[in-house]
């Protein structure tokens, strides 16, 4: 149940926008290191807090952007960014909005073969909301929805023989002329559940602490913003007198 995993165990649970959003006052480095203190529990120590870091960034493939700063990244790098972000909680499942949209043909590729792996290698479960579908052999199963009903439930490669057409650009121009599937035919058969290896995030006072830190972080390299309240500390005086 998705509800009591989100209340009971938050970090089984990856989510990912389409546009996820960052503080690009920081390098990746820094980035990473502010989500795994508000991601992982205060007893870990430091050492396989580190080893556990230094898995993820070897993982997602960002090794030599560490010491970038996050706002000279490309969109395909920000979204390995993003994910690696995800993956800090170690979530058994992760749900992907539109994760390769606006990405270059060879990006997209690049990006479904990567989580094609990261599937094989972890045994994570993916679902991915696409509409991107010039590599969909990397995908297990596919589900085609057409104005929230389901058209079809299955393997990639029978997906357009189901509808007897001959290209996925036919299925888009006529979707609407097929009849929807009832959502039972589609389920299988449950499987036994196993338990989860995870754990709840910091308490909300060391989440607290360390966000004050990437805060102060950003105010004090914004010098703009220095300048600027350090000339109303000085002049307010003045002012309201």
């Amino acid at each position: 149940d998705p509800t009591n995993l989100a209340s009971h165990l938050p970090l089984s649970i990856g989510y990912l926008p389409q546009y996820a959003a960052f503080h690009e006052g920081v390098t990746v480095r820094e980035a990473l290191d502010f989500g795994l203190s508000l991601r992982m529990p205060i007893s870990v120590k430091q050492q396989q807090r580190q080893e556990w870091l230094a898995s993820i960034v070897q993982l997602t493939g960002i090794d030599q952007l560490l010491d970038q700063s996050v706002d000279t990244l490309s969109g395909g790098q920000k979204r390995r960014l993003a994910l690696a972000e995800e993956l800090l909680g170690d979530p058994q499942f992760l749900f992907l909005d539109e994760l390769t949209s606006g990405l270059d043909p060879n990006s997209e590729l690049e990006m479904m073969q990567w989580l094609r792996n990261l599937v094989d290698q972890t045994g994570k479960t993916i679902v991915l909301v696409t509409h991107a579908v010039g590599n969909l052999n990397h995908c297990d199963e596919v589900l085609f929805l057409c104005k929230g009903n389901l058209l079809y439930a299955g393997p990639p490669r029978q997906l357009i023989n189901h509808f007897g057409l001959s290209t996925i650009e036919e299925l888009y121009a006529s979707a609407e002329s097929f009849e929807p599937r009832p959502i039972r035919d589609t389920i299988a058969q449950p499987i036994e559940p196993a338990a989860l290896q995870t754990a709840k995030p910091p308490a909300g006072i060391f989440q607290l602490a360390t966000l004050l830190k990437r805060q102060f972080l950003l105010f004090a390299r914004d010098k703009g913003q220095v300048f600027l309240h350090l000339l109303l500390l000085f002049s307010f005086p003045f002012l309201v007198a």
